[in-house]
């Protein structure tokens, strides 16, 4: 099954975008350093950001 995921910036929360978890994955990897401890990704009801999102990739 597909798992649905959502990327957000912060401040804010800001909604990025949405999708499946390995699109938001594949969006996240191409910010840049400096971008990404800014962003986090919403999955399963739970947020993850900084080595966190590591978890992700390996489910």
């Amino acid at each position: 099954m597909d798992r649905k995921a959502e990327l957000y910036n912060n401040p804010g929360a800001r909604f990025v975008g949405t999708g499946k978890l390995l699109e938001v994955l594949a969006q996240y990897d191409r910010l840049s350093a400096d971008e990404k401890p800014r962003h986090f990704i919403k999955c399963d009801g739970k947020s993850y950001s900084g080595t966190e999102i590591e978890t992700l990739k390996s489910r």
